[in-house]
Order: C-alpha cells, then structure tokens, then sequence
C-alpha cells in the first residue's frame, strides 16, 4: 500500500467516525432540527397511566400532528398531562400547545424528580390549570445536571452558536410573545417573557415556586387531585 493510499483510508475512516457521532452532536448542539427528527432523534413519547397522560423526550417540529393522532385514543376522563420534556423545537412546542389548551387539559411538573425546560414551558403555559409541584423558592441559573429541575428558562436559540440573532429577535417578538399572551395572565405572559430574554446564555433560569404562583405562571403549588 502506498503512503498516499493509507492517507486516504485513514481520511475515510475519520469521516465515517464523524459521521457516526453528527446526530448526537446535532442534538446537543443544534435542538431538535426537523433533519435530526428525520433519523429517530428526539420526538415526544406519550403515554397513560391512570389519572396522568404522561409526555416526555424532546419536541421535534411536527410532533403536533402525532400528539392529536393520540389524542383520539385517550379516555376523556384523563385531564392532567404530567410534563417531563427537556426541550425541543419552539414551533412544534406551540402546536402541541395549542392542542392541550383545545382540549382543555390541566399541565402539571414535580419539580421534586422532572424538568420541563426550554420549549416545554411552552406547553406547562397551555394549561388550563397548571401545578407545579416540589420546587424550591427563588430563582436559580444553573446548567442541566447541576441542580436544575422543574421549569427551566432561556432565550430561544441561546445554545446554538450559529443562531442568526435578529432573526431569532423576530421569532420571539412575533411568535412566542404573542403565543404566552394567549396562553397566561397578563402577568404570567411578561414574567415568562423576561425569564426568557434575561437569559440569553447556554444555562437555564429554573423558576421559584412562590415567583411561579404569585405571577400566575402556576395556578396551584399542590398535587392535582
């Protein structure tokens, strides 16, 4: 073998090394891109269990379109969803949002053992009544792993490093803002709207429970019944 033939078999090889760790990186990274989505990364996992529909993983954008296809086989008794969603993508968080205010579902997160960050408290907003069990008082800016848990803040795009930011300045202002508007308090929708743009960096604001229930973001501190 010649020495310009190992090169190029070594060059092969490292490609395919790369090309085997992209969609983890992706999602790390980059959120949950519809590309990534495409492969079986991220997506919402649905289920039932007695009084809860629970959801949990990550929003992918068109994960409306599946949690209504559910929807249909749910007992119209179930009326609490129980949150447990690291984030995902905005736009598929609003439609599923959308989704649970229709149905008039309740949202509840146990900040004792889940987190619902990022996108996700897009769709604690969407409730009806929302509870928001076990967290503590006070506002802590912690990355995931670090402490965190419960409802988790940022600015949409804060963790990608290629983020256009008047695009995403857009984006908020234009869809986001009015979407909380819709979905919360007056009070509720500008706290959210402030958790979010105050923090434009790679970690996650994680809401108080006095701040979440004194502003309406919360409309009850107990477990739902």
């Amino acid at each position: 073998m010649t020495p310009s033939s190992m090169i190029h078999g070594l060059v092969l090889v490292l490609l395919s090394i790369a090309a085997l760790c992209m969609p983890r990186l992706v999602v790390a990274s980059e959120g949950y891109t519809v590309e990534v989505c495409n492969v079986g990364k991220g997506g919402l996992s649905f289920s039932v269990d007695g009084k809860f529909l629970h959801m949990s993983g990550g929003i992918c954008p068109y994960d409306g379109r599946k949690f209504k296809a559910f929807l249909s086989t749910v007992d119209p008794a179930v009326r609490v969803i129980k949150l447990k969603v690291d984030g995902g993508n905005g736009p598929g968080a609003m439609a599923v949002g959308k989704l649970i205010r229709e149905g008039g579902f309740d949202t509840f997160v146990d900040a004792r053992t889940d987190v619902c960050a990022s996108a996700c408290t897009h769709l604690f907003a969407a409730g009806n009544k929302r509870f928001y069990v076990g967290a503590r008082d006070g506002l802590f800016h912690v990355s995931y792993g670090k402490g965190g848990s419960g409802l988790g803040y940022h600015y949409p795009n804060a963790s990608h490093t290629n983020a256009d930011t008047a695009e995403t300045d857009r984006y908020f202002e234009s869809k986001i803002v009015p979407y909380l508007q819709n979905m919360l308090p007056a009070e509720a929708a500008q706290t959210v709207a402030n958790l979010m743009s105050g923090n434009r960096t790679t970690k996650m604001t994680w809401l108080g429970a006095k701040q979440a229930h004194a502003s309406g973001i919360a409309t009850s501190l107990d477990l739902p019944e």
